[in-house]
């Protein structure tokens, strides 16, 4: 993976619209016909962040392997940002997310955490003011900042989500370079010495 790519999974509950909501970003169209996917997606897309940055992402589906609760911690390992999908239209759903944040950081605990709302074209407007209350209340619970309602089918919400993602992928590799740079100053000083140099030892004096 290249040193510049977000990779950014796509996790929740079996048919809470995963792949339709990548599908729909990937490829500006949508599928009436709900399918598991079957095999592993990974989809290269770039997404332009808010300081008109433009941030190269690897999109990554959970192959329908949540279905049996066997998602490998290869799926999770090196992920910088997970969003946490769940169905509008089934608000039992939106309860999940603080299982997937338990299971993503638990395998990623630096991974940056979106919860999205999906589906939201099928929520009738009568219902809409109290399913959307439930999402953001769980996710304040949850401690996400960040969280979205999209409708694959009608596009709304897409482009900001991804706007999003791609505002935190640029802080998250900006740091990430910032650190990789200062871990090799570290190291060039210590070959420079000829020796790493030894830990200090703060509490050396401690009730003496």
């Amino acid at each position: 993976m290249s040193s510049e790519d977000l990779r950014v999974i796509f996790v929740g509950n079996s048919q809470v619209g995963k792949t339709a909501l990548m599908n729909r970003y990937v490829d500006g169209e949508f599928s009436s016909t709900e399918q598991t996917t079957v095999n592993p997606i990974f989809t290269p897309k770039s997404a332009t962040s808010a300081s008109s940055k433009e941030i190269m992402m690897q999109l990554w589906d959970t192959a329908g392997q949540e279905r049996f609760q066997s998602l490998s911690q290869v799926f999770y390992r090196d992920a910088h940002l997970a969003v946490i999908c769940v169905d509008l239209s089934e608000p039992s759903t939106i309860d999940t997310i603080s299982l997937w944040k338990e299971r993503v950081l638990a395998h990623e605990p630096s991974c940056a955490l979106i919860a999205v709302g999906t589906k939201l074209d099928l929520v009738f407007s009568e219902n809409r003011t109290k399913v959307l209350s439930q999402l953001s209340e769980k996710a304040t619970e949850c401690q996400i900042s960040s969280y979205y309602v999209t409708s694959s089918k009608t596009g709304e919400g897409i482009e900001d989500l991804f706007t999003q993602i791609a505002t935190l992928g640029e802080d998250i590799l900006s740091k990430k370079v910032n650190n990789d740079d200062g871990n090799k100053s570290v190291r060039l000083d210590d070959q420079q010495e000829g020796k790493a140099k030894p830990p200090t030892k703060p509490f050396d004096n401690c009730c003496k």
